[in-house]
C-alpha cells in the first residue's frame, strides 16, 4: 500500500509539472503572438525572423515558470492531504491520455509547419505533450468516475 502511494506522487509531481509547463508555454506564446508578436500589414516578411526568436522566448519562459507552478501545487497538495489509492476510472483516464498523446504524435495529424507542431515533434516537447496528456486524462477520469458513482 505504501509503495503505491510514492508511485502515485511521482505520477502527480511529474503530470503537475508537465501541464504547467505545456500550459504555460502555450498560454503566454499563445498571449504573445496575439497581441505584440502579430504580423503587421505592410510589413516586410523577411523581416519577421526576430518574431520567432520572440515566440521561443516566450515558450521557454511559459514553460518553465509553469513547471514550476505544477510542482509547487503537487508538493502543497501531497504535504497536506493524505494519499487514498486512485479508482480504477483514474488508471484508465491515464492510459487513454498517454495513447491519445501517443496517437497524435506519430499518427501524421499535426501535419501543417508552425510552432506548436515543431515543439511537439521535438523529443522533449513529446515527452511534455504526453505526461500533460496522461494527467488530463487521469482527471478527466477521476471526474467521470466520481460521476458515476454519484448516479448510483
Amino acid at each position: 500500500m505504501v509503495r503505491v502511494r510514492y508511485i502515485q506522487n511521482a505520477f502527480l509531481l511529474i503530470g503537475a509539472a508537465a501541464l504547467g509547463a505545456a500550459a504555460g508555454a502555450l498560454g503566454l506564446t499563445y498571449l504573445a503572438v496575439l497581441t505584440i508578436l502579430r504580423h503587421r500589414p505592410g510589413a516586410d516578411p523577411s523581416l519577421e525572423w526576430g518574431q520567432a526568436i520572440g515566440a521561443m522566448c516566450c515558450v521557454g519562459v511559459g514553460g518553465i515558470g509553469g513547471a514550476i507552478s505544477g510542482l509547487v501545487v503537487a508538493v502543497r497538495r501531497i504535504a497536506r492531504r493524505e494519499s487514498k489509492p486512485w479508482k480504477p476510472m483514474v488508471w484508465i483516464g491515464i492510459v487513454l491520455g498517454l495513447a491519445a498523446a501517443l496517437a497524435i504524435r506519430f499518427s501524421g495529424v499535426l501535419g501543417s509547419q508552425n510552432i506548436f507542431t515543431f515543439l511537439i515533434e521535438w523529443w522533449p516537447g513529446t515527452v511534455i505533450f504526453t505526461a500533460a496528456s496522461g494527467t488530463l486524462g487521469g482527471f478527466v477520469g477521476g471526474i467521470a468516475g466520481a460521476l458515476a458513482r454519484r448516479k448510483q
